[in-house]
């Protein structure tokens, strides 16, 4: 199956939905998420045996984002560089980040506060402008706004807070996850702990806020589990594109990027810490029934290669360039306080 003939195989279709098996690279336990107050995060999995998180769908969501955006060069890479998407920079107009990027994409502070370069338009007051008195569906006309500052948004989900009193969002239409099944009941403690800087120095003291330096020895334990089978499950709701009614020709461009994405991270998994390094054992398709996906051989032989060019025909087809110019938002950071309470 040709990368076309797969992509034109979701037509109609409710979700993509694969597993997607993996094995720990090294020892055989690994770093799961872990909470500096609760260790790592288990819980009880339906056939009764214990299971951790290794990665949430939020963490999940900046790994899937990473993988078509070159991090060196600041900047999408050419399989969808045709899209829109927001650079903002800071007053002395140099990169500071992107709706690619920042924490909450389009909804972040440093893009909704800053201005764009050239009307000098708050962004937070663009986005009111361009929603206000909109016609029903509303979230139509929403996910047209969205689509044309930045499609990925509409991919992975954003939030206006400011907007329509908060109820402006968009659920996150590609989803993945990575959980660890019946895992040890108890996870192994190993790490070391910060030594003294000095011989003299008093070790009693035990500060430990993040940030912030520390005298003495205090621990630092890190919280390894073994697992029976590492899965991570991914999901793109091809529906919920579809019901925007963005034209037909940005909704094939939508699935294509998210399907590039999935394969992105398929081809090349990434470390998500230091002891968590994971390999792809095997694909699994889940829905829709009865379709596969590529092997692992044909996949890197050529199906992704492929996949790369179906994208950027979608994503040109859809926008009618070859690649978009970003909208440019100007950011300045408001000056710090000091402990005087003024500013500095």
């Amino acid at each position: 199956m040709t990368a076309a003939e797969f992509l034109s195989r979701l037509d109609g279709e409710r979700y993509l939905a694969i597993d997607v098996d993996l094995e720990p690279l090294g020892a055989p336990t690994i770093q799961p998420t872990t909470f500096a107050n609760t260790g790592p995060s288990f819980y009880e999995a339906p056939d009764g045996q214990l299971a951790a998180v290794v990665d949430s769908v939020a963490s999940m969501a900046n790994q899937l984002e990473l993988t078509i955006w070159d991090e060196a060069a600041c900047r999408p890479v050419e399989w969808v560089a045709a899209l829109p998407w927001v650079k903002v920079e800071d007053e002395s107009g140099a990169y500071f980040t992107s709706s690619r990027r920042a924490a909450h994409r389009l909804g972040a502070h440093s893009l909704m506060n800053g201005a764009e370069a050239g009307t000098g338009e708050v962004m937070e007051a663009r986005f009111k402008r361009l929603l206000d008195q909109a016609p029903a569906p509303l979230f139509n006309r929403l996910a047209q706004v969205v689509w044309e500052h930045d499609p990925l948004a509409v991919l992975h989900g954003c939030w206006f807070a400011g907007v329509w009193e908060g109820r402006a969002r968009l659920t996150r239409a590609l989803t993945a996850r990575i959980d660890a099944l019946a895992v040890q009941s108890q996870s192994v403690q190993v790490g070391g702990q910060k030594t003294a800087d000095h011989l003299l120095e008093v070790t009693t003291r035990q500060a430990g806020a993040e940030g912030t330096t520390v005298e003495g020895e205090v621990p630092h334990y890190t919280a390894e589990v073994s697992a029976s089978r590492i899965v991570s499950p991914i999901v793109l709701d091809l529906a919920l594109l579809r019901s925007y009614g963005l034209p037909q020709a940005a909704t094939r461009a939508l699935v294509a990027t998210g399907v590039l994405q999935i394969a992105e991270l398929i081809a090349a998994w990434p470390r998500r810490r230091s002891r968590c390094i994971l390999d792809v054992k095997s694909v699994t398709v889940q829905r829709p029934t009865e379709f596969a996906f590529p092997s692992l051989d044909e996949f890197r032989d050529g199906f992704l290669a492929e996949l790369r060019s179906e994208c950027r025909n979608r994503c040109r087809e859809a926008t009618g360039v070859e690649e978009a110019e970003p909208l440019v938002v100007r950011w300045t950071a408001k000056p710090k306080k000091g402990s005087d309470g003024r500013q500095k």
